[in-house]
């Protein structure tokens, strides 16, 4: 058994000798050579991986909690002694949307630079102290404070996504000389912890309401607050775990690298160096945004409202059975929950496909085309509820998992995924604020101006989601087109068969021109993000002080 272990623990130090040059003391790191950490042993990835799925557990389960209450707190939440309409309830569900429509890429370049365990470490004690400050404000009845609270956990619980993303590239990804990863699994696994958490905070959030009785519902918010703190200490015990660690199979940051560098210089105070490093490096964020290839900015820009478009349906759905299929309130959120429940199966099942088979474009399809079914039904048919919504969960299933095992495959820079990852999350946000607060509106004028019965008046807000899914088809296939004449069929090939075109150097020259920056992409890309988020900012600053009457 000892001789086992030892030389288990020769083949990593060879491993790691390959791709480092260490010194005696082990102090001294080349690091413009990054270690292939997909060649070291699953003794070190296993306990990471379980405790980065756990990293999400109090966010998810607090942010969930919120749309089985939709109801609940209209009822009981008040503005200058007023009852809150669906409107403002919409500029609750997008508060925390709305900072993560720009703070993604600012945290994306402090991930790329301080490294993702400083910062999921900071996001995390500011999701906590929102939660709170949410949970006072719904046991204080105050919108406004309720406000402030979603807005502050807002700061922390995307970038939180980010940081464990960059983090299960730097330990799953594949290469040329390790062989195929286990990204698009890895990811999916993920993806399905985050619908548990989603589940556990839909299912419980009414009876707990029940238990603790109508005049007590805010106990509901308090249950995803004291979560969100045990995140806090899984995040801590995160940190000590990777410090345990060699520094080679860290993830390097620009930080270390300015370190690093500093030792070179002579006669030269080590801050002054270090802070001279951090300019140049935040000088560097420019030509990190030029440089992000042309096929990253086609997905951004083509996915602006899709997954926004999901929010909003998982948002409305217990509301609308309520009031088209009679059912209370306890009953409804427990079907509108449902909608998480398949993608927990699914989702890393689905991504095992992906690593093995490929086909990510046929995946957005397939995905798009069940949502314009299950919207249909649950709209416009008196079918019982949970055909639609159990549809709507397979389709959730791999709605998200092809863009974003894509987006490493595009953007083959480690030290730049933190502001890919982070670019891609604040188009998504922006569109998630439009769609959430424009829903809401749209729902009142059917009521307010239409006088529409309760049971129609959700009515035009799905033509609007049905459009926009009707687009995705549309996406669907032009990416099929466009993957195999411009982008090497990276979306389409298997783990195994992106390797081996890979280490063919005259394949990876052919047909990837959009995987290369492309000045007028980028400048496209970077128009369409700033009129999404001014659009977003406008209809959201509009809509929180607007004043509306209840009908």
């Amino acid at each position: 058994m000892t001789s086992t272990r030892d030389s288990k623990a020769k083949e990593e130090k060879r491993v790691l000798a390959e791709h480092c040059s260490i010194d005696s003391n082990n102090s001294s790191i080349d690091v413009e050579k990054e270690t292939d950490v997909a060649s070291i042993s699953w003794r070190y990835k296993i306990p990471i991986l379980i405790v980065l799925l756990l990293l999400n557990l109090g966010p998810h389960v607090a942010e969930a909690t919120l749309s089985p209450l939709k109801t609940t707190i209209k009822e009981n939440v008040k503005e200058h002694g007023e009852k809150i309409c669906n409107a403002r309830y919409g500029v609750i569900s997008s508060a925390s949307a709305l900072i993560n429509a720009l703070f993604p890429i600012i945290s994306g370049v402090l991930i790329d630079f301080y490294g993702p365990s400083f910062v999921s470490l900071t996001c995390s004690t500011i999701t906590f102290v929102g939660y709170i400050v949410r949970a006072v404000g719904g046991q204080r009845e105050s919108f406004s404070i309720i406000l402030g609270g979603e807005i502050l956990s807002g700061f922390g619980f995307i970038t939180l996504n980010s940081c464990k993303y960059k983090l299960y590239t730097h330990w799953f990804s594949g290469s040329v000389k390790s062989g195929p990863g286990h990204i698009a699994f890895i990811i999916g696994l993920d993806i399905a912890m985050n619908r548990v958490y989603n589940t556990i905070g839909k299912q419980s959030a009414i009876p707990i309401v029940e238990d603790a009785g109508e005049a007590n519902w805010y106990w509901a918010l308090w249950f995803g607050a004291i979560l969100t703190g045990f995140s806090l200490i899984i995040n801590v015990a995160y940190v000590i775990m990777e410090r345990r660690l060699p520094s080679a199979l860290r993830v390097k940051t620009g930080y270390e690298i300015a370190s690093e560098r500093c030792k070179t210089l002579q006669n030269v105070n080590k801050h002054w160096a270090i802070l001279q490093m951090l300019k140049e490096q935040l000088k560097q964020v420019v030509y990190i945004i030029r440089d992000l290839p042309a096929a990253y900015w086609l997905i951004c820009c083509t996915q602006i409202l899709q997954s926004a478009s999901i929010d909003a349906y998982s948002s409305n759905s217990p509301e609308l059975i309520q009031n088209t299929r009679g059912e209370d309130k306890r009953v409804a959120a427990a079907e509108g929950g449902l909608d998480d429940v398949i993608p927990i199966v699914l989702t890393p099942v689905f991504g095992f496909l992906i690593d093995r088979y490929g086909g990510r474009t046929y995946y957005i399809v397939y995905t798009a085309c069940v949502y314009l079914i299950a919207f249909s039904l649950l709209a416009y048919t008196k079918v019982n509820a949970l055909a639609p919504v159990l549809l709507a969960s397979l389709a959730l299933s791999s709605n998200d998992l092809p863009f974003e095992v894509t987006i490493p495959l595009v953007v083959r820079t480690k030290t730049s995924l933190g502001t890919a990852f982070g670019g891609w999350k604040a188009f998504y946000k922006a569109g998630t604020v439009i769609l959430d607060v424009s829903t809401g509106a749209i729902q009142n004028h059917s009521v307010a101006v239409k006088h529409v019965s309760p049971e129609h008046q959700f009515d035009d807000m799905f033509y609007f989601l049905i459009a926009i899914k009707c687009v995705d088809v549309i996406n669907g296939c032009m990416y099929m087109y466009v993957d195999k004449h411009y982008m090497g069929h990276v979306m389409t090939l298997s783990e195994r068969g992106r390797v081996t075109k890979e280490a063919n150097e005259e394949s990876r020259k052919k047909d990837r021109k959009l995987l290369k920056p492309r000045l007028r992409w980028t400048i496209v890309g970077i128009c369409m993000y700033f009129a999404l988020v001014i659009t977003a900012y406008v209809i959201f600053i509009y809509y929180s002080v607007a004043k509306e009457t209840c009908r």
